[in-house]
């Protein structure tokens, strides 16, 4: 097929597609049995084939705690479940910041917000910058994006690499479907319209290797159809149904590609930019704070293999780990300047039953967040995080003496600050995020300022953001 053809949007919206809205107002039928059984060895193995395909699910607002699979009470997720019990499971992960383009800038670049500069609101990713889709455009991939988040549209530059990369064609919602935010703030459509033009680019490739980005939005909108769960009337029920509808939309994605007999040389990569606070630190939503409801996210590797019994990786991790894990279960070459690691070593001690590696066992894991971001009249205001062991420091960048320390031991929900009672193990954690955020920029190049279309801002804004450019 053309290029010109891939680059038409009229691709994505057949009437074949418009069947998928429809089915998705009926629960998806959860049982995906094509994949052989496998493990380590297969694991291994994958470096030497060349028919795989990587989908990468990023769940906007998701935090790891509201799924079953990461011991969740409501059914909230079946299709995650499942795929986590075939899969493999990080069972810690942290993000790198808490709202959407910081946190995926340290996704797609593998960078920390230090390393790579993206902390406000106006500013992208340089050219210079080498993104995943482009190593995989190099190696012979066909690169789609599709995203419902203006924060990674292309003018941030996030489109690198990518043959294709648009928001979805806007469908009528499902019937009943529900929006719980206030009227100017709610967005077009829904994220079956990302799920369908999903479909219809499977369907269209399955006889090339591609690389395909969704980015769904409905579980940061609260947003969900008439058969999902009512779990109640407050912000945290009505954010539990959405979940379950968002699920679904993956469970009916992942059933597309096991209908069009992709799923056994497809690597599925289920991930969230950052969480979402239900008043835990006195806080709803996110892009405020560091503290670990917005920051603990949900990591599942979806293999070509069913792991036998599934595979639990207990290790702490990042989402800076993501994409150098992916390219080297694949064999392609590494991210350049890349600050997190591959966690094939890791998958591959758990899976025979031994210790982590000693380089993976310990590592720091970083979050950074100008709380100014929002504001171009306000000058930056970064706080920075560390978490190391049983700890996490949580301090200004410009004033060190404003600082948080918490045992995760003792309180894993971070309401008590030793800070004062444990001057040791401040001053440890104090100097290893110091020494992060003085070390020079690795990422090629510092960000770029750019100017924000009206249309994107009003798009920003209608996700709930407060923005003051100007």
């Amino acid at each position: 097929m053309s290029r010109r053809t891939l680059q038409s949007p009229w691709l994505y919206f057949s009437a074949a597609g418009l069947l998928l809205l429809v089915g998705l107002a009926s629960q998806v039928r959860i049982h995906w049995p094509s994949r052989p059984e496998g493990g380590v060895a297969e694991l291994d193995a994958l470096r030497q084939r060349h028919d795989l395909n990587v989908v990468f699910l990023l769940v906007d607002t998701l935090r790891a705690d509201r799924l079953s699979a990461y011991g969740y009470a409501r059914p909230t997720s079946p299709s995650l479940d499942l795929l986590a019990r075939e899969g493999v499971r990080f069972a810690h992960v942290s993000s790198q910041s808490s709202w959407t383009k910081s946190s995926m800038a340290s996704i797609l670049t593998s960078t920390t917000p230090a390393t790579n500069g993206v902390l406000r609101w106006n500013q992208a990713l340089p050219e210079s910058v080498t993104l995943p889709a482009e190593i995989f455009r190099q190696a012979g991939y066909r690169t789609a994006g599709l995203y419902r988040n203006e924060w990674v549209n292309r003018a941030f530059g996030f489109a690198q690499g990518f043959e294709v990369y648009h928001t979805p064609f806007y469908a009528e919602p499902p019937q009943n479907f529900r929006q719980n935010t206030p009227e100017p703030q709610k967005l077009a459509g829904s994220d079956a319209d990302l799920t369908r033009s999903a479909a219809e680019f499977v369907e269209s490739f399955r006889d090339q290797r591609f690389f395909l980005y969704l980015h769904y939005m409905d579980v940061h909108q609260y947003a969900y159809d008439s058969a999902a769960p009512v779990f109640g009337t407050s912000s945290s029920d009505l954010y539990d149904s959405a979940i379950n509808w968002v699920d679904r939309n993956i469970g009916r994605l992942v059933e597309a590609l096991d209908q069009n007999g992709l799923l056994k040389r497809t690597v599925v990569v289920i991930a969230a930019d950052h969480g979402e606070g239900f008043g835990e630190h006195g806080v709803e939503g996110h892009g405020t704070t560091l503290f670990r409801e917005v920051l603990d996210v949900p990591l599942i590797l979806v293999l070509p293999f069913r792991w036998k019994g599934g595979l639990v990786v207990e290790t702490p991790v990042q989402n800076l780990d993501i994409f150098p894990t992916v390219l080297d279960l694949l064999g392609l070459p590494p991210l350049p300047g890349a600050q997190g690691r591959s966690l094939v070593p890791l998958m591959e001690a758990a899976g025979r039953g031994q210790p982590a590696p000693p380089e993976l066992a310990a590592r720091p894991s970083f979050a950074e967040l100008d709380r100014t971001w929002g504001n171009a009249k306000k000058d930056p205001n970064p706080i920075a995080s560390i978490g190391l062991g049983r700890w996490k420091l949580i301090q200004s960048v410009l004033d060190p003496a404003e600082a948080a320390l918490f045992d995760h031991g003792a309180d894993p929900g971070e309401q008590k600050n030793v800070a004062a009672a444990k001057g040791a193990s401040l001053g440890r954690l104090r100097q290893v995020l110091e020494q992060q955020l003085a070390a020079p920029r690795e990422a090629g190049a510092p960000p770029e300022s750019v100017e924000v279309d009206p249309s994107s801002l009003e798009q920003l804004r209608a996700l709930g953001y407060v923005l003051q450019p100007h």
